[in-house]
């Protein structure tokens, strides 16, 4: 009889061993002051109030949007996966994840899973990520050093050739040779 529990207990058992999913997280409301609540987020209501909710609140709380810095979803999953790690960034800050589909002087073009084809000005793009994890990226040119633009602010007229290394005299020896 020992042994016919030992082994239901080694092999996992009906029940005797199976831990309890685990408690969903409440969804985090984050202030601009700095102060948190934790609770259920239920929406914006005329684009003025964040709509909150916890057990020990009798009916939901509205809150300014003003004073909100953020919001974290936790137990939020998406509908459908993006099916691409690639993604736009942009000068805000904000990431529009999707497929990168066009990039032209004017404008990058993203197949979102969430708002079809996306077309955005590139004076409002940051960063282009076609391939986070390092997949191959195809590359269509310019395919000579005419067709390329450099712009750093620190240097308008194009960073410098390096000069010699430190210690180097310029004669092909080391300093101190």
């Amino acid at each position: 009889m020992r042994n016919l529990l030992l082994a239901s207990l080694l092999s996992g058992g009906p029940g005797l061993l199976q831990a309890a999913p685990p408690e969903p997280r409440p969804d985090l409301l984050r202030f601009e002051n700095g102060d948190q609540l934790h609770g259920s987020f239920q929406g914006i209501k005329d684009g003025l109030l964040a709509v909150w909710q916890r057990d020990d609140l009798t009916k939901p709380v509205g809150f300014n949007t003003g004073q909100v810095q953020k919001i974290i979803l936790r137990g939020a999953r998406p509908i459908k996966s993006t099916g691409s790690l690639s993604h736009v960034t942009l000068v805000n800050g904000d990431r529009l994840p999707g497929t990168l589909v066009g990039l032209d002087d004017d404008s990058v073009t993203v197949a979102t899973t969430f708002a079809g084809v996306l077309k955005v000005s590139r004076k409002l793009v940051g960063l282009v990520t076609p391939a986070p994890m390092g997949a191959r990226v195809r590359y269509y040119g310019p395919y000579s050093e005419d067709g390329w633009l450099m712009v750093n602010t620190a240097y308008p007229d194009g960073i410098p050739a390096p000069g010699p290394a430190a210690g180097d005299a310029g004669d092909g020896n080391p300093a101190g040779a």
